[in-house]
């Protein structure tokens, strides 16, 4: 998810065809003694995946920060494609890319289950006005089909994989 999420902030604008706030600064993670062998196999996990990792030494660090405290830290992680965006102006993209798909957004309703395989869906309380993030056909049941979760990290995937369970 990684690598796809940080494909999708680099090509906002392509995508989305509006600024969404992401300044790709790099992003550096450092841990304690304890945590050394840990943030090692993170690192290699997230290289596994495609995403460009390295660990890096304190003068490297120094060097961006000269005025950090780095005695806490004994190996830090670096991501150079890292970097951070504006929640707000993100939120209000996916919003306006789902709705130019068809999409209701409607807000408030607590997904109580998720359902199915290859057809997703989600189940919600019994309600006059049901709240989703998605195309629907209601069953009998109460549980709604899908064509799009209602879970933000799954649209993601479906952008990436479109035969995607």
């Amino acid at each position: 998810m990684a690598t796809v999420g940080l494909e999708v902030f680099e090509k906002a604008d392509e995508i989305f065809g509006t600024d969404i706030g992401f300044r790709q600064t790099g992003y550096v993670v450092g841990v304690g003694e304890p945590n050394v062998e840990s943030l090692r196999k993170s690192l290699a996990a997230q290289r596994a995946v495609g995403v460009q990792t390295e660990e890096i030494d304190r003068s490297e660090v120094a060097r961006m920060w000269p005025f950090a405290d780095l005695s806490p830290f004994e190996a830090f992680g670096w991501e150079a494609r890292g970097g951070y965006g504006d929640a707000y102006m993100t939120a209000q993209a996916f919003a306006a890319s789902a709705r130019a798909a068809g999409i209701r957004i409607r807000q408030g309703t607590t997904v109580t289950e998720l359902v199915g395989g290859r057809r997703s869906g989600h189940r919600c309380p019994a309600r006059r006005r049901q709240r989703d993030l998605c195309r629907h056909r209601r069953r009998r049941d109460r549980s709604v089909d899908s064509s799009l979760s209602a879970v933000p990290a799954l649209i993601w995937r479906r952008r990436a994989d479109p035969g995607g369970a």
